[in-house]
């Protein structure tokens, strides 16, 4: 079976390799797209925002054979022949405050990124103090007024873990969702 890795945000492909991928927005808007000709995560991104008439800016990330907001199914391991991407991209900006019992505190989220600058929620705990404001898949854009974007995940996490104690802003971005 034919594979494309992802390793250290780069993907690579037998160097014969030709294959067309087929992608669709998320959200149901648009009709499905082939992209091809991709050798990293930037490269999909700007083959996939010109393909889909999007800025690649607005991809937050891509899912595989699947539109949900999957974190099992996220692009970032393998791709195959006849998998799908579906591209997730910005939808609404927000402000979420909330609260830090104590300094080091963990927040009760999992962080991941796109491998393109854009880290995103992709675990909520139950005690969260952020439970039922944020939610998996959102884009963490910035902390306290300071800008996450180009930053990692393990860079965003550092920053939420070394926030002092007190009240502090997430400025988040919602994924287009389909509408039902």
């Amino acid at each position: 079976m034919f594979h494309k890795f992802i390793k250290s945000m780069a993907l690579t492909a037998p160097k014969s390799s030709d294959s067309s991928f087929q992608s669709m927005l998320a959200d149901g808007d648009g009709d499905i797209k082939l992209v091809s000709g991709f050798d990293s995560v930037k490269s999909l991104y700007n083959k996939l925002g010109a393909a889909h008439n999007i800025s690649p800016s607005d991809i937050l990330f891509c899912t595989l054979n699947t539109n949900k907001v999957n974190m099992t199914a996220l692009l970032s391991t393998n791709l195959e022949v006849n998998d799908v991407i579906f591209v997730h991209r910005a939808g609404e900006r927000s402000e979420v405050l909330f609260d830090k019992e104590q300094d080091g505190q963990l927040l009760g989220i999992t962080v991941t990124d796109n491998g393109d600058g854009v880290a995103f929620v992709k675990k909520i705990k139950e005690e969260s103090p952020l439970m039922l404001k944020v939610f998996v898949g959102d884009h963490i854009q910035e902390i306290d007024g300071v800008s996450m974007l180009g930053m990692g995940h393990a860079k965003v996490v550092e920053v939420l873990v070394k926030l002092a104690r007190g009240k502090h802003t997430l400025t988040i971005i919602k994924p287009i969702k389909k509408e039902q």
